[in-house]
This record gives structure tokens, sequence and C-alpha cells, in this order.
């Protein structure tokens, strides 16, 4: 931003540190980091391993799910906010992969596939960062919940009219 110090100085600050130092000292981006180094590497985990990251791994999705319903309250005005997210976000990407499908000559499995993403629903990570970064996780969890419901609609749809 722009600030005024004095009657004649003027400083600009381009760089906000502190969204910086929230993106590097994310343990989901460190996680990404290891993950890509493996995968560079082709690194491949013991079999052992494997069963106890999968035994950790099997109720994350339900457990989030539970702290979703959990936090649930939807406020009028949070309703209006959400649902012009969720109309927003599924807007612009199925326009931007209408039009990938376009440029590509996308058909049959890639285009539904493709399609199925765009409709797919705001990810539970919305909810994650919203609580790291203490953003409003009310909205957060009432955007992601309506986003399940409308993608248990969507992603149905998507694979009649695609398929």
């Amino acid at each position: 931003g722009v600030s005024v110090t004095g009657a004649d100085e003027i400083s600009f600050n381009f760089v906000n540190t502190d969204i910086i130092w929230s993106c590097t000292t994310s343990p989901p981006l460190y996680g990404l980091v290891v993950g890509l180094v493996a995968n560079l590497a082709d690194l491949r985990p013991w079999d052992t391993l494997l069963r106890l990251v999968d035994a950790f791994a099997a109720p994350t999705g339900f457990l989030v799910t539970i702290g979703i319903g959990m936090l649930l309250v939807i406020e009028r005005s949070e309703m209006r906010v959400s649902v012009w997210a969720i109309a927003t976000r599924l807007c612009t990407s199925l326009l931007i992969g209408v039009a990938l499908i376009a440029v590509f000559g996308l058909t049959g499995l890639e285009r539904a596939v493709l399609l199925t993403l765009c409709v797919a629903p705001v990810g539970f990570n919305t909810v994650t960062f919203a609580s790291l970064e203490n953003l409003d996780l009310r909205l957060a969890t009432g955007t992601t919940s309506l986003s399940l419901a409308a993608s248990l609609v969507l992603v149905p749809a998507v694979l009649l009219v695609a398929a």
C-alpha cells in the first residue's frame, strides 16, 4: 500500500511480509514440498509406513465433515455471501473448463473429468486456512457445507450430461 509519512515523503510498500510469513510457515506447504521432492526423487515409502499413514488418514474426511457439521450455523447474511462465493466459483470454473475443452478438443472421459472438477465443492482447506488465519470460520464452514450440498446435485448432473 501507500503511506504518507511526512509532508514531502511518500513510501510504497508492495510486499506484505505477514502474508509471506504465513505462507512460508504453513504446515500444508511443507507437506506439499516433501511430497514433491519424494515424487521427483522417485522415493517410495516402506509398506509399513504406508499402512501407518493410511490408518491415520482414513478417518480424516469423516472427522472434517463432523467438524463442519458442528460449526454449521448459517445466518441470512452469511448465506447470501456464501451463495455468491459458490456461484462465482462455479461460473468461473465452468467458463474456464468449457474454454479448455474447446481449446484442447477434449471428449469422453477427459471432458467428463474436467467438468466434474469444475463443479466440485469448495475444498475443506477453506475451513482449515480460515481457522489458521483467524478469518471468518462460520462463513468458511457455511460456504463449504452449501457447496457440498450443491455438488451432490451438480456432479451427477454433469456426469449424465457429459457421458
